[in-house]
C-alpha cells in the first residue's frame, strides 16, 4: 500500500509540473498573440490607409527615414461613383504625396482626366491600366520613374509633360501620344477649410443610404449606395437633391437583389450609374431615366434583363438600351 502511494506522488509531481509548465506556456502564447494584436493595430493606427477629407482619394503610407511616413496616393475613391476627373493633392496632413501606387487608377471605366501634382516622383505598376475612356494625364518633371506596364490597355491617353522631362522621354520611347503643359504652382488649403465628406447615411424613413463626396471642383456630390431590400416599397422616386447635394451617382450594387421594387424614378440631377447597381433584380421592371445621364456600367443591369430603360429618344440611356439589348419605352419625363 506504501509502495501505491509513493507510486501516486511520484505520478503526481510531474504532472502537477507539466501542468504548471503548459499553462505557464499558454499564458506567454496568449501574452504574444495579444501584444502581436496590439501592435498590428498601433501599425494600422499609423500605417494604414487614410481617405482625404473630400472622400476622392486613398493615401497609403510606409515608415521612411528618421521616424518619418512616407505618403503615397493608395486608389482613387472618386472612381468608384464613376467621378471622370481626378486632381491629385499634394499633400497629406502636411506630408507631400510622392508616389502613385500601383492599379490606383486602374479599370475605372469612366476615368477621363488625371493631373498628377508637382510632388509625384514614382508611378507603379498598371497604375492607369484598363481606363478605356481616359484621355489626358497630366506628369509634371518631378516625375522620374514610370512603370512599363503603366498604361496598359488604356489605348486613348494622351500624356501632357514638361519639356526635357522624363516623362516626355518615356512618352517617345514608347510611341505615346504627348504634349506638353506648364503645370500651375502648388497651392495649400488650410485644415480647416477642407471639406468633409460624409458616409452611409439614411435618407429620411425610406431605408435609402447614400455618400455625399466632392469633386475637383469642390462641388458636393450625393451617391445612392444602397437600398433596403427588406423594404414592401414598390416604387421610388429618388429626389434630386439629399441634404443640399445634387444626386449625381447610383453607386455599385446599390439596389441589388431589391426584388420587392418594381419601378424606380431617377432624379434630373443624375449623371452615373455604377456597376452591379440593379444586379440580379428579379422583381424590378421599369427604370425611368431623364437626359443629365452620361455613365450606365456595362453590367449595371446583370441578372435583370427583363427591365425596360424609360427615357427620352436619342439620349444616353436609350443609346445604352439599344446597345445592351434591352427594353426601351419613350418618356420625357413628368
Amino acid at each position: 500500500m506504501k509502495k501505491s502511494k509513493l507510486l501516486t506522488k511520484k505520478i503526481l509531481i510531474p504532472a502537477g509540473l507539466i501542468f504548471v509548465v503548459l499553462i505557464g506556456l499558454s499564458y506567454a502564447a496568449n501574452r504574444t498573440i495579444v501584444a502581436d494584436r496590439l501592435a498590428e493595430m498601433a501599425y494600422q493606427e499609423e500605417y494604414g490607409n487614410k481617405k482625404t477629407s473630400d472622400g476622392q482619394f486613398i493615401i497609403s503610407f510606409m515608415p521612411g527615414e528618421n521616424n518619418q511616413k512616407i505618403a503615397s496616393l493608395g486608389g482613387f475613391a472618386g472612381g468608384f461613383y464613376d467621378l471622370p476627373v481626378a486632381e491629385v493633392p499634394h499633400e497629406y496632413e502636411g506630408m507631400p504625396i510622392v508616389a502613385v501606387d500601383e492599379q490606383a487608377f486602374s479599370e475605372f471605366l469612366n476615368l477621363q482626366k488625371v493631373v498628377l501634382p508637382q510632388t509625384i516622383e514614382t508611378i507603379g505598376s498598371r497604375a492607369f491600366a484598363i481606363c478605356p475612356a481616359l484621355k489626358e494625364v497630366y506628369l509634371p518633371a518631378s516625375v522620374v520613374s514610370i512603370s512599363e506596364d503603366a498604361f496598359d490597355e488604356s489605348p486613348n491617353v494622351t500624356l501632357y509633360v514638361e519639356k526635357g522631362s522624363y516623362a516626355e522621354k518615356f512618352a517617345a520611347e514608347h510611341e505615346m501620344t504627348y504634349e506638353s503643359y506648364t503645370p500651375e504652382p502648388l497651392a495649400d488649403v488650410p485644415e480647416e477649410e477642407k471639406l468633409q465628406a460624409v458616409y452611409d447615411k439614411l435618407y429620411q424613413e425610406k431605408l435609402m443610404y447614400y455618400d455625399i463626396i466632392y469633386d475637383y471642383t469642390g462641388t458636393p456630390l450625393c451617391a445612392v449606395t444602397a437600398w433596403n431590400a427588406m423594404s414592401d416599397d414598390k416604387n421610388l422616386e429618388i429626389p434630386n437633391q439629399i441634404d443640399g447635394a445634387d444626386v449625381r451617382a447610383i453607386g455599385e450594387n446599390a439596389f441589388i437583389r431589391c426584388n420587392n421594387l418594381n419601378a424606380i424614378v431617377m432624379p434630373e440631377t443624375l449623371e452615373s450609374v455604377g456597376r452591379g447597381a440593379f444586379q440580379d433584380n428579379g422583381g424590378l421592371q421599369k427604370v425611368y431615366f431623364h437626359e443629365g445621364v452620361s455613365y450606365i456600367a456595362y453590367d449595371a443591369f446583370e441578372g435583370a434583363s427583363q427591365v425596360t430603360i424609360c427615357a427620352p429618344k436619342n439620349s444616353y440611356a436609350h443609346h445604352y438600351a439599344v446597345e445592351h439589348g434591352m427594353n426601351f419605352e419613350e418618356w420625357y419625363g413628368g
